[in-house]
């Protein structure tokens, strides 16, 4: 007959885990949590690193550059026809002003007239002794004035356009077209005239 022994642990009492069964579930633990804790860095880290290169990817705008002359005028070509024609015609870019540069039938060695189709200024009044047009025919001499006449400054139709920027000159006398209108001067006087759809001045 067998013999059983019974060893009682008294309540409250805990049974304790054999020490070597211990020592490895530490060891397991430890090995779990590292492994944990170094993926959660890797990630920021590529997170990181992406956000870099989208940002560095992005295109940068153009920047608008704006170009500007140093005075604000504009450059004038003035061909000199001085010694090569004794007559120059032309008309403005809207053909509204005609004019004539010459140097037959002047009481000085050259003279312009200008003639102006339509205008919204008013000339000064028209003389007594003036039986044909007036107020349209400004001329250019010694000095600058209206001119009572019955003709045309330009009878040729197909004249050549000055162009806005495009001058002309025959002796002492230049005439330059530009967007304020037409400009006559007489170097040897000084004196001249300009005139345009909206106004005129003589100096």
């Amino acid at each position: 007959m067998l013999t059983r022994t019974t060893t009682r642990i008294p309540a409250g009492t805990r049974r304790q885990a054999p020490t070597g069964l211990v020592l490895a579930a530490a060891a397991l633990l430890a090995l779990l949590t590292g492994c944990s804790s170094s993926d959660n860095p890797t990630t920021a880290s590529e997170s990181t690193t992406t956000a870099g290169m989208t940002s560095a990817a992005a295109p940068d705008r153009d920047p608008t550059v704006t170009t500007t002359t140093t005075d604000g005028s504009p450059q004038v070509s003035v061909t000199d026809h001085t010694g090569k024609k004794s007559l120059v015609e032309f008309f403005s870019p809207s053909r509204n002003i005609a004019c004539a540069v010459s140097t037959v039938d002047t009481e000085m060695p050259v003279g312009a007239r200008c003639d102006i189709s339509q205008k919204t200024w008013k000339a000064p009044a028209k003389p007594t002794d003036c039986e044909f047009d007036w107020g349209q025919a400004l001329t250019l001499d010694a000095k600058a004035g209206f001119e009572c006449v019955s003709d045309a400054a330009v009878n040729a139709q197909d004249a050549p356009v000055l162009e806005y920027g495009q001058g002309v000159k025959l002796k002492t006398i230049t005439c330059v077209s530009a967007n304020s209108g037409i400009t006559c001067t007489n170097s040897a006087t000084g004196h001249g005239f300009s005139v345009s759809r909206e106004k005129y001045s003589l100096f």
